[in-house]
């Protein structure tokens, strides 16, 4: 094992996280939940080695963080080629005028569009989830099901905002988080549904899905 590799999982995803800076924060974000799913799982199965005797023992098969790294933004850009929309042959090239009416040959324009849209009606079933969910977690608060309806409704908020975002990149190319944030090494339940309610995501997550209401509505209007 050479002197610079890690000896933790944590110093394994600082090390990765440092090797893909300048990368899409969603691209990172999707390396880091692979690694430290793997690392983790690894560890469990080896109950009587340490972190670092696993992460050495692995180190063949798994890479070390430069080797992962480089093998992400590789197939990154492989995936973008293939999923590259064609660029309009009067794209830059031409007069001003051919410039402008290329966009009519994108085809990205119309998906665009598309999901502009469709924005209206996903808007509106967003912002009625929302506001039943809460109104419900509410009204519940008192009764023994409460807790749980609540922790329900903002866990299905969230896997909701990570299809949004598939949608979104689907219609659109923009690139999207493909796995959520990683919830780190095991916990008890009681931590685990702590940091649900404390990570500043959940919240903004039900905020968006209020949003996109409204963003529907103007983006149907215009």
């Amino acid at each position: 094992m050479s002197v610079n590799a890690p000896r933790s999982i944590d110093e394994y995803l600082k090390q990765l996280r440092r090797a893909l800076e300048g990368q899409d924060p969603a691209l990172i974000q999707d390396a880091l939940y692979d690694a430290e799913e793997y690392l983790r799982a690894e560890v469990a199965a080896h109950p009587g080695k340490s972190e670092a005797d696993v992460l050495e023992l692995i180190a063949s098969t798994y890479g070390a963080p430069e080797e992962v790294a480089a093998a992400y933004r590789d197939t990154e850009a492989k995936v973008k080629a293939a999923l590259k929309t064609p660029a309009p042959r009067a794209a830059g090239e031409g007069s001003g005028l051919a410039r402008f009416f290329a966009v009519y040959q994108d085809p990205r324009a119309y998906t665009s569009l598309f999901y502009m849209l469709l924005t209206l009606a996903t808007g509106v079933v967003y912002f009625t989830f929302v506001v039943t969910g809460v109104s419900l977690s509410a009204g519940f608060a008192f009764l023994i099901i409460g807790i749980p309806f609540f922790l329900a409704f903002i866990g299905i908020a969230r896997v909701i905002a990570l299809g949004e975002g598939r949608l979104l990149e689907a219609m659109t190319g923009e690139r999207m988080p493909r796995r959520p944030l990683h919830p780190g090494a095991p916990a008890s339940w009681w931590s685990r549904i702590g940091a649900m309610l404390t990570d500043v995501r959940t919240w903004t997550t039900l905020l968006y899905l209020l949003l996109m209401l409204p963003l529907g509505i103007i983006y149907f209007t215009v």
